[in-house]
């Protein structure tokens, strides 16, 4: 089946022009054209994706990120940013049900079980390190 197509002209810096250039030789794309298809594919779907949500900048702990990586190549994921996603919905879901049931004692008892691992783990460290007799 043949696949139907248009023609679409465009003018860009000879800079980006060559690095096109090299994506190509680098990505064994026949030529710019292909270059700019998968661009162009990208960024439509991309586009798509984006409906109805918001980007946020977030800074997450490189052993976290170790850890979603890890989902996304074991297949829980397509990507990053689906697994933060789905980590995401699970936690708000779970906090949800908790208040939901009125069930706060559940959760002080949770957070504080987490505060308390927390500290031992800083006392841990800095008993390691020689800070605490």
């Amino acid at each position: 089946m043949a696949r139907h197509t248009q023609k679409i002209a465009a003018r860009i810096p000879r800079e980006l022009a060559e690095e096109l250039d090299d994506i190509c030789a680098r990505e064994g794309l026949d030529n710019r054209s292909d270059a700019i298809r998968v661009c162009i594919e990208q960024y439509v779907e991309a586009s798509r994706e984006s409906l109805n949500t918001n980007n946020i900048i977030l800074n997450v702990p490189n052993a976290l990120l170790d850890t979603v990586d890890r989902c996304v190549k074991n297949g829980l994921a397509r990507d990053r940013s689906e697994a933060i996603i789905i980590a995401l919905n699970l936690w708000v879901n779970s906090s949800m049900g908790t208040y939901v049931k009125g069930d706060l004692e559940l959760l002080e008892k949770k957070l504080a079980e987490i505060s308390e691992n927390f500290r031992q783990k800083k006392n841990s460290e800095r008993q390691e390190k020689g800070l605490v007799r």
